[in-house]
């Protein structure tokens, strides 16, 4: 059928007010629906949008109030009842001027506003496809659902909305998790561009919760383009499995992502870190040669300072225990004592009492206290563990510690950022693979990847994000190749991209919130997207949410998520955002830059591939 081919007048503009009209309405619009030539036309109703036609020109209005007026009971009438009769009444709306369709294109403007006696129509199909997908094409734009008041199917425009910041909120149980899964589903499907989509960029979902983790939720998507990152052990058999996440070794090692890892103070931690990372390097370069004969130097110089580094001396024995695995060679360095006299001893194999003069070691008090095999015995370690540079560099601190107190400076301003490390380090061996390069990292993920983290510790909850954010989005930025881009999907949002504590202000989460606000501020210029999904837009930076650039809102019935949505979303209005706090289960206002004016849409549910986040019914739990 032709574009407007049926079209009949539903009623005539009798008032114009700037952009709001008055409009008496014909008595054949008196219903919500109605049937003419065996099409379904819409009826006139509030919420709804309507078409005031000034010859080619379509003005898209939206209807915000109506009423009755009864000619029998007027203030003429010579017997006023108070009842209203059907024949007589005739229906009054108001409406408001949103933009214009001229030849087959929306536009947002107030170039054009109806005048009297111009005649209003139901919005068709073809003028809600205009409206929302601005005129783009089925090949161009994929289904979302269809509009709550019309029934008519809405299309998303590839190009507006999948090349922008994407916020998707709502609270638990109102749907958001299945509209999320269904965005990115519906483009896999499209015919002409999905499978180019997941083969040309890189989607990365971080996965609270491990709703995306089971075979079926992204059907649509081939195997082989389908990466389930380590973490969670309920992976999918049939999907590619790693057990850890790949980092590469230069952007770990560096003290912006070092001192954030393990939250260093500026004054005393942060430089001890850089000097410490200086000198790993060195050694690394040197490929490890170095690094027992300059802890047994350490060692040699806390013997020759006697008693004053006794303590110190006690400490570096704690370390060489911990780490080397010929244990019985430390048996003449642990038996070194303090003496009146300042010097120290020690108790050579026979258990004879040999004492140190404070100068360097002689010959034979090296050969006695076993030097040379301990410098073997750590050099073999080290080198062992070449494939935990974490663990070495965890090594190295420890060692370098004591090496910070023998030069005069207090080590026990060291001692939390140690005990820091060793917890954060101890959680990122289990969960990271640190590659050799970026490309290599970059080269381990797959097209489609869910880093799952529901059965992660509490610590990998916190740094994981961070670490593949700060990593894919610097990949993207430094590649000279823009034809590819990286979407980062982060799922239950405001536990990564909460605004910080105004009392606890530290390294780590100044770090975390400067990260992401860079990404919302310069990523689509890198070809870098980022879609959030949150029950508590309110708990999330203002920076952030101010930089999303299309939403769909589900049911928020919080004050403050509310005040929000408000202030950070300019084409909301008021209508729409009224809505929110009663809209049903897979209902949502669809608003953004990619569409011409907000929509309240209904939003199907996926019934052979979605999210794993049904509700729990009692009854089926409850019933025999």
């Amino acid at each position: 059928m032709r574009e407007y081919e049926i079209e009949y007048p539903l009623g005539v503009v009798i008032a114009v007010d700037s952009d709001i009209s008055t409009i008496g309405l014909y008595n054949v619009a008196n219903e919500s629906r109605f049937i003419i030539d065996g099409e379904i036309i819409a009826g006139i109703q509030v919420g709804a949008f309507a078409i005031v036609k000034q010859g080619r020109i379509r003005i898209v209005s939206k209807i915000i109030a109506e009423k009755v007026v009864d000619q029998q009971n007027s203030t003429n009438s010579k017997e006023f009842d108070n009842r209203f009769h059907a024949s007589t009444i005739q229906r009054i709306i108001k409406v408001k001027a949103q933009g214009v369709i001229v030849d087959g294109r929306f536009n947002v403007t107030t170039s054009n506003t109806p005048m009297v006696g111009n005649e209003i129509v139901s919005a068709t199909p073809e003028d809600l496809s205009h409206i929302f997908s601005l005129g783009v094409g089925e090949s161009e734009s994929i289904p979302i659902g269809e509009t709550l008041l019309e029934k008519i199917p809405i299309r998303i425009p590839i190009n507006q909305f999948f090349a922008s910041h994407i916020g998707i909120v709502g609270n638990t149980g109102s749907g958001k998790s299945n509209t999320l899964h269904k965005i990115f589903l519906e483009l896999s499907r499209n015919k002409k561009h999905g499978k180019y989509a997941f083969s040309k960029s890189k989607f990365f979902v971080i996965d609270y919760n491990g709703e995306y983790t089971e075979s079926n939720v992204f059907q649509g998507i081939s195997d082989k383009h389908s990466y389930v990152i380590g973490i969670d052990e309920r992976t999918a058999e049939d999907k590619k499995f790693y057990s850890k996440i790949p980092i590469p070794y230069h952007f770990l090692f560096s003290i912006d992502i070092l001192k954030t890892i393990v939250n260093a103070t500026e004054s005393t931690q942060v430089p001890f870190l850089q000097r410490t990372l200086r000198l790993w390097i060195d050694i690394d370069e040197k490929h490890n040669s170095d690094f027992g004969k300059m802890q047994i130097g350490l060692l040699k110089s806390l013997l020759s300072r006697g008693a004053s580094a006794f303590d110190l001396l006690q400490s570096w024995i704690d370390i060489a225990y911990d780490f080397i695995s010929a244990k019985d060679i430390l048996n003449q360095v642990m038996s070194v004592e303090k003496r009146n006299t300042g010097n120290l001893s020690f108790r050579d194999i026979n258990g004879n009492v040999q004492f140190l003069n404070g100068n360097d070691l002689s010959d034979a008090e090296e050969q006695g206290l076993h030097i040379s095999e301990i410098t073997e015995s750590l050099n073999d370690k080290f080198n062992s563990m070449n494939r935990d540079p974490l663990g070495r560099f965890l090594v190295l601190c420890r060692f370098q510690k004591v090496y910070y107190g023998l030069c005069g400076n207090n080590p026990e301003f060291i001692s939390p950022l140690i005990t820091r490390m060793q917890n954060k380090f101890g959680v990122l061996r289990s969960y990271l693979e640190i590659a050799d390069s970026d490309q290599s990292a970059w080269n381990k993920y797959g097209n489609l990847n869910v880093i799952s983290l529901s059965v992660a510790e509490y610590l990998a909850k916190q740094s994981i994000p961070i670490l593949l954010s700060k990593f894919i989005y610097s990949y993207q930025k430094n590649r000279s190749n823009k034809q590819f881009t990286t979407h980062l999907i982060i799922d239950e949002a405001h536990n990564i991209l909460s605004s910080p504590s105004r009392n606890n202000v530290n390294v780590w989460e100044d770090y975390r919130i400067k990260t992401f606000e860079e990404i919302v501020k310069e990523g689509r210029k890198f070809g870098f997207f980022l879609t959030i999904s949150s029950q508590r837009p309110a708990d999330i930076s203002p920076t952030i949410m101010s930089q999303i650039h299309n939403y769909v809102i589900h049911r928020l019935v919080n004050d403050k998520d509310l005040e929000m949505m408000d202030k950070t979303m300019p084409t909301l209005d008021a209508y729409s955002k009224a809505k929110i706090p009663s809209l049903g289960k897979g209902e949502a206002v669809l608003t953004g830059t990619a569409f011409g004016m907000p929509s309240l849409i209904k939003i199907p549910l996926e019934i052979e591939s979605r999210p794993n986040s049904d509700d729990i019914v009692l009854t089926d739990i409850w019933s025999n």
